[in-house]
């Protein structure tokens, strides 16, 4: 048998794997028919709206942008889960669960401000001055609200739970955090350091923190405090999307593989170490207590 958070369907291991590849593709398909029509149509009033404005049309593309790929996140999500696998109250989003949400936002503040304690005590970090005019909610809004719910929505409510019920825990671990990654490829200050780097503190933490506690109530909320601390709190370029404004103004010195250079905090080699060392205690732990989904080759009707 599966967690609570998979399907369960009793059929054989082929009929198995075309199931969850089609649920895939099915959760892909729609999303792309949902989001992209409304992108273009944005896209294009803002174009025309381009000569009549001095509004900074990127900030704008953006904060629209978001909430539509999350609207099409979530109903690509429902549909999946509530008409294809025919549950109807998934388990990983039930309501009774919330309180995961305020968890998880404690812990993400937590991740964040132990790297940022260690940047402070190697001389990497300086806070140098505090914005009292700052106004973080467009940045909470888009980087904390729609990031933390739709990247988790996608990358682990379907992304990483239909990988392992393939592959298993461990291979989904790899293949959606590798992916996780690599969908910030396209950001302006983007590297591929940075990408690995943000594919093993998140991509692969987030999955461990999934695959312990089944709630995507805790992930968006550990996702979504993370990017606030970083960005609006701390004062880092979030995932190398450029520069940042801030409550704290932080001076970042040292070489590049501790402040992160252009790519923000999170190319910095310490949340590497710190939050990969934390997914890889969660996974060990899981692999202990016999919580972890076998392979779709390995596992039979008494097994995960």
């Amino acid at each position: 048998m599966l967690t609570p958070d998979h399907e369960d369907v009793k059929t054989g291991k082929k009929q198995a794997a075309i199931r969850t590849l089609a649920h895939f593709l099915a959760f892909i398909l729609i999303f792309l028919v949902l989001y992209v029509p409304a992108f273009m149509l944005v896209k294009h009033v803002l174009h025309i709206q381009r000569h009549d404005s001095g509004e900074n049309h990127a900030i704008l593309s953006i904060s629209v942008s978001a909430p539509l790929e999350v609207v099409a996140v979530v109903i690509a999500y429902l549909i999946v889960v509530m008409l294809l696998e025919k549950r109807r109250n998934p388990y990983e989003l039930r309501l009774s669960r919330l309180p995961g949400l305020l968890v998880g936002m404690f812990a993400g503040f937590s991740a964040i401000a132990l790297c940022i304690g260690i940047l402070f005590l190697s001389g990497s970090y300086r806070v140098i001055d505090f914005n009292p005019y700052y106004s973080p909610w467009m940045d909470i809004f888009v980087m904390g609200v729609c990031g933390g719910i739709g990247e988790e929505i996608a990358c682990r409510g379907i992304i990483f739970r239909l990988l392992e019920e393939w592959i298993g825990t461990w291979g989904g671990v790899l293949v959606s955090a590798l992916l996780f990654g690599l969908m910030h490829l396209n950001n302006p200050e983007a590297t591929l350091w940075g990408a690995l780097a943000l594919a093993i503190e998140s991509g692969a933490l987030f999955a461990a923190i999934y695959a312990w506690t089944r709630s995507l109530w805790w992930v968006i909320g550990f996702h979504a405090m993370w990017n606030v601390a970083e960005g609006p709190i701390f004062g880092s370029v979030v995932s190398g999307l450029g520069k940042q404004s801030s409550w704290l103004t932080a001076k970042w010195q040292g070489p590049a593989i501790l402040t992160g250079g252009t790519f923000g905090f999170e190319a910095s080699i310490v949340p590497v170490l710190v939050c990969g060392a934390i997914a890889v205690f969660i996974l060990v732990s899981l692999q202990k207590q016999g919580k972890i989904v076998k392979p779709l080759w390995n596992r039979n009707a008494k097994s995960l």
